[in-house]
């Protein structure tokens, strides 16, 4: 299909704003300072020390005072001249702008950059002057290698093209291993040498890659095409000369970077060498798959693995059965031995051939004919024949038939470990359907996951639920069983109406990208999506009328009400599991229901259920925040979707110039962006009324009746829930809920950890309530790229690392022993 004139230029424009995106955006942004070096994180700077010396509690404590001011400074910084940077930045952005970059703009811009990032050296060259003055003379060392390694990490940091790469260093992959005292010192001089000069490969890959933006946009501009018309496009040979000059400028500005990233992979390779020499060969064997799927992604590491073909895991087993016959041992060896020296082989294969292709990308990246698209899948295709073969000779090691099979089952059944972007990802086996589930089972998992892929349908009420419905009305085990037969029924018709109803609707409103713009069709699927959430709702309140018919009385309404509340937060919890505003990724903190947080707690039953008869009290508190949620966000969809589907899919208009063509599309987008920040600001301020309307429910009929440790567990419990799968990043909050059931913390730790932790959940509300509302007040800062809620992680990081660095100060050794997310910290 022929291109038109106008789509070619628009390619090319904007190919060049993703270069300058690209480039000039860090891949962590944990500050939302894209092209900027994040400051260095406390845990980070801990486990930096913690590879090459044993602090005293004492020195983290001043490590953690001078982070502080760091951090302090670092924050003056962003709010100074690296917004300045950025928001010259953002001008230079031809997407944003309608318009082709301007060339002095971008001279200026690099200036900006290089003078930014020297800034955040200096302040990361304060930190470890402060630092160092409470180390002493043996750790001096120490001290000079983590800076090597953070100036490392700066320029990484602040180079977008070193993305995918930025834990690609071999060293990194050493420590992963969790290496032991001798194999550091078997390659202590190798890490110094790598860590001496990577800051400097490093920076010059930063520059070069960054100056590339420059040099490409100079280039376009001397050829004469900074400025062509419409009708200068639509003339096939200067359509002919815009794509040639395009080639050649990327091929003389991607020169420098290529030769820069070629140094840093030399460097890694010549490391390679000795390690490989210096670990025992199943060590390097994990090493380098590790550092692979990270500093050398083109290999495809990170689609190979299972247990069928771990070698080394077979080589165990079938040791283990052979262990009292030396010649079958020795003969194991042989085989292992083997094993290994092809797998480097054929491993140092990949890498050169992802190096050849890397080369073809970018110095030739308009032309990729050259690259042979077999070549990786054929050497994955001999490694795996030489696994197989490998394993096959392994096993006949076993004469006994029925002991192979036994080893083979135990590993296929057993969890494997894949690497993906320099990490190793445990995976779980899975499970034969007919070996752990009946057919009841099946059906709820069956249930669970249609509802689950119709984004408006709640999941169904579960079989596991059925214990606390029962506790919230106090029933005896002969009306528990009561309810059972009940639920089948309600299950059933799940099953008969409900599925059929979901199966229509799943994807949401069509997944609403999908729609093309077509009014009709967002409210045709809106009404079918309406007409399910209707029916779910209307079988929940039969489900609850016959509970009550057959069980309830006058005595136990509040419980059956109870119920339903608690019902309406279950409902709203499965449909929007995802706990942020639609477009701009700030985290929301949802009401999360007392109830279930009650009953789930630790606490004397008498406690428990006089709590339970206080809340059932407020049952009308409650029923206002949640009554009608569901309904209210599929409206909100249905409205944003048709609000929106005019500029998302409207037709295209280009005038006659590139740059009214740009600019017109600039302003489509700006309205579309407009509308998602209403949108995000409503939900936001409707979600923080919901949970204020519930705490005030807890703070007056829950917490009253609670210890004040237990009251602080209730809370901490509550804001979690309410932050969903917002936490997952950091374990500061899990690691104190386990402190705090300590049976053997004595008065003043019991007063101290309390006194830590209220100032910490208080400080966290803080945070996020604070970072929703700059948020809202710049969102044009911001596109959709989760940079707001990256600066949240990593503040959030921040003060968890601090409760955790105090908790590290008052436990004694025996008490952190016990918590083992405490004492790997402590190591």
């Amino acid at each position: 299909m022929q291109k038109s004139g106008s789509s070619i230029v628009r390619r090319l424009v904007r190919t060049i704003a993703l270069i300058i995106s690209v480039t000039m955006a860090a891949p962590v942004m944990a500050q939302g300072a894209g092209g900027v070096a994040d400051p260095m994180s406390l845990r980070s700077t801990m486990d930096l020390f913690g590879r090459y010396t044993t602090l005293e509690p004492e020195q983290r404590i001043a490590i953690e005072s001078a982070h502080d001011r760091y951090l302090e400074a670092y924050e003056q910084l962003r709010e100074g001249e690296i917004q300045e940077f950025l928001d010259l930045a953002q001008q230079s952005e031809a997407g944003s702008s309608g318009r082709m970059p301007d060339l002095d703009q971008m001279e200026r811009l690099l200036v900006k950059w290089n003078n930014v990032n020297r800034r955040v050296g200096a302040l990361d060259a304060r930190l470890f002057e402060e630092i160092g003055a409470g180390l002493d003379a043996e750790q001096g060392d120490a001290l000079a290698r983590v800076g090597l390694i953070r100036g490392r990490q700066r320029f990484q940091g602040a180079n977008g093209m070193l993305g995918r790469r930025q834990d690609g260093g071999i060293d990194t992959a050493f420590w992963r291993i969790e290496p032991t005292e001798a194999e550091r010192l078997a390659v202590d001089d190798i890490l110094r040498g790598y860590e001496a000069v990577m800051p400097r490969l490093v920076e010059d890959h930063s520059k070069a890659s960054v100056g590339m933006v420059r040099d490409i946009l100079r280039s376009m501009n001397e050829s004469g095409y900074a400025n062509l018309t419409r009708e200068q496009m639509q003339d096939p040979e200067v359509v002919q000369d815009v794509m040639a000059a395009m080639s050649s400028a990327q091929q003389a500005a991607m020169q420098p970077m290529f030769e820069a990233m070629t140094e840093i992979e030399d460097r890694g390779i010549s490391a390679s060498k000795g390690f490989r020499t210096r670990l025992a060969p199943d060590r390097w064997y994990r090493m380098k798959r590790i550092w692979m799927s990270s500093a050398f992604p083109g290999t495809g590491m990170g689609l190979t693995g299972g247990n069928e073909l771990d070698v080394p895991r077979h080589a165990k087993g079938v040791r283990a059965a052979i262990a009292d016959d030396p010649d079958r041992v020795a003969a194991l060896e042989s085989i292992l031995g083997d094993w290994y020296a092809k797998e480097d082989r054929q491993t140092d294969e990949l890498i050169e051939l992802s190096r050849q292709e890397a080369a073809q990308e970018f110095l030739d990246p308009m032309n990729l004919g050259n690259v042979a698209p077999n070549a990786v899948r054929d050497v994955h295709v001999a490694r795996r024949e030489a696994a197989e073969g490998a394993i096959r000779a392994l096993l006949e090691l076993i004469p006994d038939p029925e002991a192979r099979a036994a080893i083979e089952k135990r590993i296929k059944d057993g969890e494997s470990v894949i690497v993906q972007g320099g990490y190793e990802i445990p995976v779980k086996p899975r499970k034969v359907e007919s070996d752990v589930e009946d057919p009841a089972e099946r059906k709820d998992r069956m249930r669970i996951a249609n509802a689950t892929a119709a984004r408006y349908i709640p999941i169904p009420i579960s079989r596991e639920d059925l214990d606390f419905f029962g506790w919230l009305m106090g029933m005896d085990a002969g009306e528990a069983l009561v309810m059972e037969t009940l639920h089948a029924d309600y299950l059933d018709t799940w099953t008969a109406t409900i599925e059929p109803l979901a199966e229509k609707v799943k994807g949401g409103l069509g997944s609403v990208q999908t729609h093309g713009g077509d009014v009709d069709v967002i409210e045709e699927r809106a009404a079918r999506n309406r007409a399910a959430l209707e029916a779910v709702l209307e079988l929940e309140d039969d489900f609850f009328d016959e509970i009550g018919l057959t069980i309830g009385d006058d005595a136990r309404k509040g419980g059956l009400e109870a119920m339903r509340v608690q019902r309406a937060f279950d409902r709203i919890d499965s449909i929007t599991s995802r706990r942020f505003d639609a477009l701009f990724g700030i985290p929301l903190i949802e009401p999360a229901s007392p109830y279930r947080l009650l009953f789930e707690m630790e606490l004397d039953d008498a406690v428990r259920d006089r709590i339970r008869e206080d809340i059932i009290e407020r049952n009308a508190d409650l029923r206002a925040v949640v009554e009608g949620r569901e309904i209210d966000r599929l409206e909100s969809d249905v409205a944003f979707g048709i609000a929106t589907a005019p500029l998302a899919y409207g037709e295209d208009f280009y005038g006659g110039t590139v740059e009214e063509a740009m600019a017109a599309s600039a302003a489509m987008s700006q309205r579309y962006l407009e509308l998602a920040r209403e949108r995000a600001s409503v939900r936001r301020s409707e979600t923080t009324n919901r949970r204020n309307a519930v705490q005030a429910v807890v703070d007056e009929s829950v917490i009253p009746g609670l210890s004040s440790l237990d009251g602080l567990r209730f809370q901490l419990e509550m804001f979690e829930q309410g932050w969903g799968g917002v936490r997952k990043s950091h374990d500061g909050l899990d690691i104190a809920l386990k402190v705090l059931r300590m049976d053997d913390l004595d008065e003043d730790q019991a007063v101290t950890v309390e006194t830590l932790l209220v100032d910490h959940l208080e400080r966290e509300t803080e945070l996020i309530e604070d970072l929703a509302t700059d948020m809202s007040m710049e969102i044009e800062r911001f596109d959709s790229s989760g940079r707001p809620n990256e600066k949240f992680v990593f503040r959030r990081g921040e003060i968890q690392e601090r409760l955790i660095q105090k908790l590290l100060a008052i436990l004694t050794p025996e008490q952190i022993a016990r918590v083992p997310a405490l004492a790997n910290r402590a190591d």
